[in-house]
């Protein structure tokens, strides 16, 4: 999942700079789309006599400069384009594994391209989205939304960075039904009663060498977290669901995670496994299966929200940096400490500058949050503990270079280590609210 999404950080990292200047964002946006902006001229035009309407096309015009999908397709040596069945009794990952290993051996390989969405969205495709968006807003359990939420939550036309699909209407129509047979009333009842109807239709399967799309998933009833989270956002914004795409890199373990969220009509979020469980199921699960307690928690947004360091950048690139990626640790189910450390040995390169936390070595030392260092003082806002973490900084902008040793952290903020004195200064941390 992360070197997609670092990829992404490039681009918006690069484009965000232009949303500052003078130039009207909506009049920015049409200009990114270069040949294709008349298809976007042609939505505004349509809906030139709905207020509220043409505020939802300027929303995702406005934002869709920062959004790109990914297709990957597999080719057999001669170029021709090809799929295996890669359904098997009990979903194996094992037997998937070694159709592709036997694929790539004969050759066969994996095409990617990269589409910038202002520059391929049809006026069709967007219209059609934005009718279909507010066709499911009057219903019972989505009707308390505001225009922002509603905007946010439900209107997006991508959950991810999976290929554009314009399978809305297909969804509403087969869905939106069942929704109204459960005769619920709120988002969070909405969502619990459709996810549990679909309990048991869908697979998860850890190995995938492509970059799932909404079709693939549909074709074979599985995918890795990240494909049947991006699957379940689909469809359930289709039926005027509020979700999201919540994600993590585990200290504990290898990679990382990604599942479904659900708004409430407070405004406040749960989440929940998609096809597998209810939101209470993981809760328990990820807060007492002390493996997969999340050292940080990020939400995928659609809305770019820029990240405040109170620090110049030194230009590294991760997805804890990106401003699709909101940092949402504290309204999860552990809660996480502020840590402060005072480094014992001086091996940073400046006065001052970004720090980064990253999981001890089981997981390759991935980057986990990014704090600020004055001095020998680094401070990291909302970390969960019972985790192990080393920090970092990144002199070069381009590699990572460790200032303390791998260090432990509980749950109250204190830090223990084989050599305490070699990578901290004793406590640390108060828990938020």
């Amino acid at each position: 999942m992360k070197r997609h999404i670092i990829y992404l950080f490039g681009v918006v990292l690069l484009l965000l700079p232009a949303c500052t200047t003078h130039v009207d964002s909506l009049e920015w946006a049409l200009r990114q789309a270069g040949k294709n902006r008349a298809e976007l001229e042609k939505v505004l035009q349509h809906y030139e006599s709905d207020s509220l309407k043409l505020a939802a096309a300027t929303f995702l015009i406005r934002k869709m400069p920062y959004h790109i999908g990914f297709c990957d397709t597999l080719f057999t040596p001669d170029g021709i384009s090809y799929m295996p069945d890669i359904t098997y009794p009990g979903h194996n990952e094992a037997q998937i594994k070694h159709v592709f290993d036997s694929l790539f051996d004969c050759g066969y390989y994996i095409w990617r391209t990269k589409e910038r969405d202002v520059e391929v969205m049809t006026s069709d495709f967007l219209i059609d989205n934005i009718e279909c968006a507010f066709e499911v807003w009057n219903t019972p359990w989505a009707g308390k939304l505001d225009f922002d939420a509603f905007c946010r939550y439900i209107l997006p036309y991508r959950a991810s960075n999976e290929p554009l699909c314009s399978w809305r209407r297909k969804m509403l129509r087969k869905y939106l039904p069942m929704v109204h047979s459960f005769q619920v009333g709120t988002p969070v009842d909405a969502c619990m009663a459709l996810n549990d109807s679909l309990k048991g239709s869908f697979h998860f399967v850890g190995m995938l060498p492509v970059y799932p799309s909404i079709e693939m998933v549909d074709r074979y009833r599985q995918s890795n977290c990240e494909g049947l989270a991006l699957y379940f956002i689909f469809l359930l914004r289709s039926v005027g669901i509020p979700v999201a795409i919540d994600c993590t890199t585990w200290a504990k373990s290898e990679d990382g995670h990604s599942w479904c969220s659900v708004m409430d009509n407070k405004g406040g979020w749960h989440g929940f496994a998609a096809n597998e469980m209810s939101c209470e199921e993981h809760r328990k699960m990820f807060s007492e299966k002390r493996k997969l307690i999340p050292p940080k928690v990020y939400r995928r947004l659609f809305a770019p929200e820029p990240v405040s360091m109170d620090m110049q950048d030194d230009g590294y690139r991760t997805y804890v940096k990106n401003p699709l990626f909101k940092d949402v640790t504290d309204s999860y189910y552990v809660p996480p400490v502020n840590i402060m450390l005072d480094l014992q040995r001086k091996l940073y390169s400046s006065d001052e500058g970004l720090v980064y936390l990253c999981a001890s070595s089981i997981n390759q030392h991935r980057v986990l949050g990014v704090g600020t260092r004055r001095g020998d003082r680094c401070f990291i806002k909302n970390v969960v503990g019972d985790n192990t973490f080393v920090l970092a900084e990144s002199p070069d902008g381009k590699t990572l270079h460790f200032l303390t040793d791998t260090f432990y952290v509980d749950k109250s903020g204190v830090m223990k280590g084989p050599d305490i004195k070699g990578c901290a200064n004793g406590t640390v941390g108060e828990k938020n609210g």
